[in-house]
């Protein structure tokens, strides 16, 4: 089984809509995140959505959120003069 974690989130209406500091709405979302090892590759990913609970126009009520990243490492040579010798960091 790979990792897997869920990130839920709520968001309170304390921003002043008048100076444009908040939207007068309560937000609830959730992200998944998954990180796998692929060979040598770190690969994350994740995905979430936000419902924004209000009667107002000044922001979408729904909205997704994704990403990938991934990280191959970084290399660091032990002998400056030997191109065949790295090592993983």
């Amino acid at each position: 089984m790979q990792p897997l974690a869920v990130f839920p989130s709520i968001k309170f209406p304390t921003g002043s809509t008048a100076s444009g500091a908040g939207t007068g709405t309560t937000d609830v979302g959730i992200v998944l995140i998954s990180s796998r090892e692929l060979g040598g590759v770190s690969l994350d990913l994740n995905a979430g959505m936000t419902h924004r609970i209000g009667k107002d126009n000044l922001a979408p009520h729904n909205s997704s959120v994704w990403a990938v990243s991934f990280d191959a490492g970084t290399l660091v040579s032990i002998d400056p003069g030997s191109v065949d010798q790295w090592v993983r960091v």
